[in-house]
């Protein structure tokens, strides 16, 4: 063990790249249904910070597990079914809250995260952005590398 491909600079360019990430996720999951005017839903209220902190959550639980999904070396379909119930639960718990009073954060909350176009454009958004940026890198590293 030489950790010839494992060094620290291949560490903190992953920091690097999850900080650049989380960027990304901050900036179009939330900030985007911040401050928009397509925030505004057909009710005329804003897209509330409450919702806007969940679809960052859900942001972030999709990016993750697609990622992972992405740097897979092999396919068995446990690591598949594995990450389809990661991001199922998480989207079955959050119904869950929204239908009872004593998440009163949450509660009737369920319309306003599911069919928010804002919110569904910036996590679109994200995707766009960490998998062409993925893409890109990768390609610079070949082109400099012949």
């Amino acid at each position: 063990m030489d950790n010839k491909c494992f060094t620290k600079y291949v560490f903190w360019s992953w920091i690097g790249y999850a900080f650049w990430q989380g960027l990304l996720v901050i900036s179009f999951a939330f900030l985007f249904n911040q401050t928009t005017h397509t925030s505004i839903s057909s009710d005329g209220k804003t897209f509330n910070f409450w919702s806007g902190g969940m679809t960052v959550y859900g942001t972030s639980v999709l990016i993750v597990n697609a990622v992972l999904l992405k740097m897979a070396t092999s396919y068995t379909g446990y690591q598949e079914a594995m990450i389809l119930l990661q991001v199922g639960t998480y989207w079955v718990i959050l119904f869950i809250e929204t239908q009872f009073s004593v998440f009163h954060i949450l509660y009737c909350t369920w319309s306003e995260l599911m069919f928010s176009s804002a919110a569904w454009m910036g996590v679109l958004l994200v995707f766009l952005c960490v998998f062409s940026i993925d893409i890109i890198g990768k390609r610079l590293v070949i082109f400099t590398s012949v």
